[in-house]
């Protein structure tokens, strides 16, 4: 049949590919309608791979087992790999705790991913759910793929230590995120050999040790093309590294989020010792994010001095999301008057796009939540006599999201950021 069947333009079959659902089943039928569509599929097929945990079946072998076989007898499909992501959770039905780990006892997991070095692989993701700590071969095979020329894109979530040397020999990488790692290795300057000079979007959050990987990233000297920034992190620390990165990416960062940890009772006064001190502005920062908690008057007095101290001169889109308790006196009793005057002041008042974000504080007893998405409601009332003359600009808008804080950094508000979570 397939000898016999009318052979359709490459460029034909390429665009009917593309209408179809793009659900594996679907591109799975397209390679059972002849020869010419099965290798017109291949690409679209094995585009991004996806490795989760195992489930209960019938096969005796594990499909990252399974995929290293299918690579090992047609290694040309490997150059049709352009994504890589390594779950530790299952996606679906819910599996036994002890396939979780499944990659530390799957001797194919490093031999897989030392045949997808010789790919041209371009965006590696393995978020370990759990905090653990990588087998030695398999650390070794992570640290080859994420230096491949071809990578630009790298997401370690879940790891018990990194050691940013791992970083050294990335030279083509543009976009980098680090999330909850329970601990950094400091590296001293002298060691620090790391070619960053392409990377252009950076997020750190939920790292133990987060300052001592801003202090080792301060001292790569080719750190110079940085346009999008999103750091965690707590106000209570010494964070002068913070400013130090700041001022070695002033000139080229373009969009800040910044998320200041909310889980202190009494929080510090704001100051420029104990968090930023820049003596230079950001001069292409047109886009800037605070994520704050409210507890008590300082939250609000942290987005005031955040505000007067970042230097930024062409700010287009500013958000402030604000997470709020179940105490209708503290939230009123903050300094609204003094925000309000602010956010119109020169050059504030000229933004394209002002917006408040307004998160409930979900709490363990369900009393608490429903205090809080109660108080939610009654300060998105408010707002027209807290921040009067916010509140009446073209250019503002007000939002209430019924989602938690670390969901901070998925939601994309106004900044249109064009690199959000899709795998």
């Amino acid at each position: 049949m397939d000898e016999m069947a009318p052979k359709l333009p490459p460029e034909l079959v390429l665009r009917m590919l593309e209408l179809l659902p793009p659900d594996m089943e679907t591109l799975r039928q397209t390679c059972l309608v002849s020869k010419q569509w099965l290798w017109m599929s291949q690409p679209y097929l094995f585009c991004h791979i996806c490795l989760d945990a195992p489930r209960e079946s019938s096969h005796s072998r594990s499909p990252c087992s399974l995929l290293y076989g299918l690579l090992c007898r047609s290694p040309h499909i490997t150059q049709y790999i352009q994504h890589l992501t390594v779950l530790s959770d299952p996606i679906g039905p819910v599996v036994p705790l002890s396939k979780i780990w499944w990659f530390s006892s799957d001797k194919s997991f490093p031999a897989l991913l030392n045949l997808v070095c010789s790919s041209k692989v371009q965006s590696f993701r393995i978020d370990l759910g759990r905090l653990q700590k990588l087998p030695v071969d398999v650390e070794s095979s992570i640290r080859a793929l994420i230096n491949l020329p071809s990578m630009r894109d790298v997401d370690l979530t879940g790891l018990m230590s990194l050691d940013p040397a791992i970083l050294n020999n990335c030279r083509s990488l543009k976009r980098l995120k680090l999330s909850d790692i329970s601990e950094v290795g400091r590296k001293d300057s002298a060691n620090n050999d790391a070619c960053l000079a392409t990377l252009d979007s950076l997020t750190i959050v939920g790292v133990y040790g987060a300052v001592d990987l801003i202090s080792w990233l301060i001292t790569t000297p080719t750190l110079r093309a940085l346009r999008d920034l999103r750091l965690h992190l707590k106000p209570y620390l010494n964070l002068s590294p913070v400013g130090d990165l700041l001022c070695q990416v002033s000139r080229t960062l373009q969009s800040l989020h910044l998320e200041l940890s909310h889980t202190l009772l009494v929080w510090p006064t704001p100051t420029g010792t104990n968090f930023l001190s820049i003596s230079n502005s950001l001069p292409a920062l047109t886009s800037l994010r605070l994520s704050i908690g409210i507890f008590n008057s300082s939250t609000v007095l942290w987005v005031i001095f955040l505000l007067s101290n970042l230097g930024y001169s062409r700010l287009e889109n500013l958000t402030i999301d604000l997470l709020t308790y179940h105490n209708h006196g503290i939230v009123d009793s903050l300094p609204w008057a003094e925000l309000d005057s602010m956010l119109n002041e020169p050059p504030l008042a000229h933004l394209h796009s002002l917006v408040l974000t307004v998160f409930p504080n979900i709490g363990r007893r369900a009393l608490d939540s429903g205090k809080s998405k109660e108080l939610v409601w009654w300060l998105e009332a408010e707002l027209p006599r807290l921040l009067p003359r916010t509140f009446a600009r073209d250019t503002f808008a007000a939002h209430e999201l019924d989602c938690p804080p670390s969901q901070f950094f998925l939601w994309p508000g106004p900044l249109n950021w064009r690199d959000l979570e899709e795998f």
